[in-house]
């Protein structure tokens, strides 16, 4: 509104170039970024570490689950041989 209908703009060429530097750096950048992190080993998401404790997670939370059932049939001969 403070410049009216009309905006001048000089140096086409560099705002043009600007531009487009403003729009392909970021993906330059993260280009190169991924190509470095490849080639010094660094870039691993250690993704697979909690995989032990959650396997014992669940491990646990299936016996704790399971025992009732085993100490029904520890209980009664019967029931054992039934659930066996």
């Amino acid at each position: 509104m403070a410049t009216g209908d009309l905006v001048h703009l000089r140096r086409q060429r560099m705002l043009r170039s600007v531009w487009a530097a403003a729009v392909v750096a970021p993906a330059v950048c993260g280009y190169r970024n991924d190509a470095l992190s490849a080639l010094d080993g660094s870039g691993e998401v250690a993704t697979s570490l909690p995989s032990t404790a959650m396997a014992n997670f669940f491990d646990e939370s299936f016996e704790r689950r399971d025992q009732p059932a085993a100490r029904l049939g520890e209980r009664d001969a019967q029931l054992a041989t039934l659930i066996t």
